[in-house]
């Protein structure tokens, strides 16, 4: 629980830095590409003004200057920039002095916060506060950190899902080759001549005092394969019992060559002979049988008999009392 918090908290973080990261982009966006100049270049006096309100304070202001020596407030319109380094980083553009202007001027102007923050809005800024200059900066960083926040929860509920899931069921199979397997299981015991290309699939010798399941879905040639189960445990010295809960099971695991009955009538016989011999019991149809069948059968094996568990996840529940 503690590392699936952790690992929730660093995509939380991940979503929020790269969240960060759109909203400066997007903000270096409208700084080159939508802000004229004059706007860009006055941004941080129009923010301060705003933020930090005071009565009286000294600001940069560019005015213009008209053949009559009157001055009034360049706009956007007014200037263009000037990359020569000057103090003053404009120059006065042709329509200002189409309509008389002849001189661009920097002066600094004892105002409020309040004053200059009107000025530069009605003059520079036409009409936009600074909430409106930022506003799709921030409104499309918030929007991609609630949908990626959105994005963590919902994956994580589902890996949550899944890891319970996976804690109340049985994992399938994992579908190797016939060499990957030897090669994983380090195989030197029992030995089956498999289809493919007649590859001989090995069980390890430490596995053979085990028992052991066979699960594949219905026609998937499970009896089919019991022929070479059969040959080699005989070759092994092991004695083979076919069991099924039915009797139709039963005589189709016949097929396979292995003296079958069915799981009832094993059951009602007297204890198994404790003579040494090996015994490997076949159950074919495995989860049709009740957990009461198994158990009792279970408790009936002998030191070295062996059992083989045959069946279908997916076929029906068993008969009697006891769910496989």
């Amino acid at each position: 629980m503690h590392h699936d918090g952790t690992h929730w908290l660093l995509l939380s973080v991940g979503v929020g830095l790269m969240a960060g990261v759109l909203g400066i982009s997007i903000f270096t966006y409208q700084e080159y590409q939508v802000w004229t100049p004059l706007q860009d270049w006055y941004f941080n006096e129009y923010s301060l003004a705003h933020n930090f309100p005071t009565q009286r304070g000294n600001y940069w202001l560019l005015t213009k200057t008209d053949r009559a020596g009157h001055r009034s407030v360049a706009g956007s319109s007014d200037v263009v920039p000037d990359t020569r380094g000057h103090l003053i980083p404009f120059n006065l553009s042709q329509q200002a002095r189409q309509q008389g202007a002849v001189q661009l001027n920097l002066e600094t102007v004892h105002y409020s916060s309040a004053q200059i923050e009107q000025i530069l809005r009605e003059k520079v800024f036409a009409g936009q506060s600074t909430y409106d200059l930022i506003r799709p900066s921030w409104v499309s960083s918030l929007g991609f950190f609630v949908a990626g926040l959105l994005f963590v929860i919902i994956r994580d509920r589902v890996h949550q899902r899944r890891h319970k899931d996976e804690e109340t069921r049985l994992k399938g199979p994992e579908m190797v080759t016939v060499k990957d397997f030897n090669r994983r299981t380090d195989a030197d015991g029992l030995s089956f001549l498999t289809t493919e290309k007649k590859k001989v699939l090995r069980i390890p010798r430490s596995l053979e005092s085990s028992h052991i399941m066979i699960m594949g879905d219905t026609g998937a040639g499970k009896t089919t394969s019991l022929t070479a189960v059969r040959e080699a445990a005989e070759r092994e010295g092991y004695q083979v019992v076919g069991l099924a809960p039915t009797s139709r099971a039963a005589h189709k695991l016949g097929e396979s060559g292995i003296d079958s009955h069915t799981l009832q009538r094993e059951l009602i016989r007297s204890e198994a002979p404790n003579d040494g011999q090996k015994r490997l019991f076949v159950i074919d149809e495995s989860s049709l049988a009740s957990t009461k069948q198994m158990n009792e059968f279970f408790h009936r094996l002998q030191s070295p008999d062996r059992v083989l568990l045959v069946g279908d996840t997916r076929q029906h529940e068993a008969v009697e009392s006891g769910r496989p």
